[in-house]
């Protein structure tokens, strides 16, 4: 199957289970909850515990240019910290709901949702203005607009998350849950294309501008130009999951396959 049909096929997929979970947990009404909550993470985690690996494919540009030829063991690592994180959230979403039933507020919700809003927007001020240095550059432009874009929309579906986990109606529970989820997965299919070639150009661009510098002037995990600048933000943890460390953008921007945890952060909704 192509991969764009096989993505097509597993964002529908992906948007189906969140709308039934989102009815199931209507129709049980509040007595079943926690039970409907329980069933979810549980869910949740086995499918996250036995997705398969990324695929660690090369930046053709790197292919091209003779340095595909070694491993990308932090790209890997970065991969195993998204599942982890995943099985974590699910987790910590199933206390944050049975809490909910009495302060009536997914306060978990609201805070996890917060977090994502504000630190979005905080990658989206330092990106414009690492643009606003190369008005010149329509590539660098370009780059922005995409960056602005995938933060953009991430910011407009958390947005409406935050406020089904805020707002204590289920009505309105249901409704925002299940627009976030058919907008996440029309989000995927609609701009997928785009950030995996954007995530390709910075990637290689970033790799030539450290690689250039390491000569010049030897810097040691440092932005040196626009695209290992963004890259750099776009890897910056901010809020609550600062507490797990940094990602080694570093050396990520050196791998062949470092393209693809780019393409993940340009993506995450």
């Amino acid at each position: 199957m192509p991969d764009h049909d096989r993505d097509i096929k597993g964002n529908a997929t992906e948007a189906f289970e969140a709308v039934s979970w989102q009815v199931a947990g209507a129709l049980t009404g509040d007595a079943a909850m926690p039970l409907m909550a329980y069933l979810q993470m549980v869910y949740e985690m086995a499918r996250e515990a036995k997705s398969p690996e990324e695929e660690l494919a090369s930046n053709p540009q790197f292919i091209m240019n003779g340095h595909s030829g070694r491993g990308s063991p932090k790209t890997k690592g970065y991969f195993g910290y998204r599942k982890g994180l995943s099985l974590f959230s699910s987790a910590a979403g199933f206390t944050s709901k049975i809490a909910s039933t009495a302060t009536q507020v997914d306060v978990g919700g609201v805070l996890k949702e917060s977090n994502a809003i504000g630190s979005s927007i905080g990658h989206l001020c330092k990106v414009r203005a690492t643009g606003a240095r190369y008005r010149q550059s329509e590539t660098i432009t370009r780059w922005v607009d995409a960056v602005q874009t995938a933060k953009g929309l991430k910011i407009a579906v958390r947005s409406v998350d935050l406020a089904g986990a805020a707002i204590p109606i289920g009505a309105v529970g249901l409704g925002t849950g299940v627009a976030s989820a058919v907008a996440k997965a029309g989000i995927k299919v609609t701009i997928g294309g785009l950030m995996g070639r954007v995530a390709m150009e910075l990637h290689w661009r970033a790799f030539q501008e450290v690689t250039i510098s390491r000569v010049l002037v030897a810097p040691n995990g440092k932005a040196v130009g626009p695209a290992s600048a963004i890259l750099y933000e776009l890897f910056t943890k901010r809020g609550m999951t600062r507490i797990f460390g940094q990602h080694d953008i570093a050396n990520m921007v050196k791998e062949p396959a470092g393209w693809l945890a780019v393409r993940d952060k340009l993506m995450l909704m």
